[in-house]
């Protein structure tokens, strides 16, 4: 049996008591300013995936850094062991591009002086903060919910359906920006399928672009219904 604390030890206790609390307290408000920011940074940073972010660029993104043949499926490797595969089709004229550490696939497609970058992420976020955020790339205002609903198409996805807009803006130094954007739920995730480019190319790859995002494959890891 231990002795009872002898007033040596009371002492003690009472000099470390406020000091841990205030380091806990310290603590506390630093995650709380931590969440804070996280939450603010998905309407107005760009969001950012929970497993594409390797120390090293994985064998896989570089391969697709070199053009291949179009005519085949191509299959998007999982940055994580509890990520889901993708396979999709390439439309013909879209030339595999460097990843960017967020898209899990990234594509090109040039005519003359206007070029267009395709790619294909999970992220977080809600889907009218995002779009919204595309708004601003192509110096559109923001949009409400319901107003994002009423412009938007719903198109299929692979075996589900995904929300689809166009975004147009005003005209920069005789170009106009352009945004063709996807939002789909599958494999317990938030995807998302974006063209970024000339107004004038990406009205020409839109039949291409949304076949591309029709001939996605899903594949969901064991994983995916645990929650995490």
């Amino acid at each position: 049996m231990k002795n009872p604390p002898g007033p040596h030890a009371s002492s003690q206790s009472r000099v470390q008591g406020p000091a841990r609390q205030a380091g806990s307290t310290a603590v506390a408000a630093t995650l709380t300013l931590a969440m804070a920011f996280a939450l603010a940074g998905c309407a107005d940073e760009p969001p950012v995936t929970s497993y594409t972010v390797p120390k090293q660029p994985p064998p896989e993104l570089e391969q697709r850094s070199q053009p291949r043949p179009a005519d085949r499926p191509r299959t998007a490797p999982p940055e994580r062991g509890d990520a889901p595969r993708i396979e999709y089709d390439v439309p013909e004229g879209w030339q595999a591009a460097r990843g960017d550490g967020i898209s899990i696939a990234a594509f090109e497609v040039a005519d003359g002086n206007q070029a267009a970058r395709i790619t294909v992420s999970s992220v977080m976020g809600s889907v009218a903060a995002n779009i919204n955020r595309w708004r601003g790339q192509v110096g559109l205002p923001s949009q409400s919910g319901e107003e994002i609903a009423k412009g938007a198409e719903k198109v299929p996805v692979g075996d589900t359906n995904g929300v689809y807009v166009e975004l147009f803006g005003p005209e920069r130094d005789g170009r106009q920006p352009a945004i063709l954007g996807i939002v789909a739920q599958a494999a317990g995730r938030q995807w998302f399928f974006k063209l970024t480019g000339d107004g004038e190319l990406a009205r020409r790859e839109k039949d291409r672009f949304l076949q591309f995002a029709k001939s996605v494959r899903f594949e969901e890891s064991e994983s995916d219904g645990d929650g995490n």
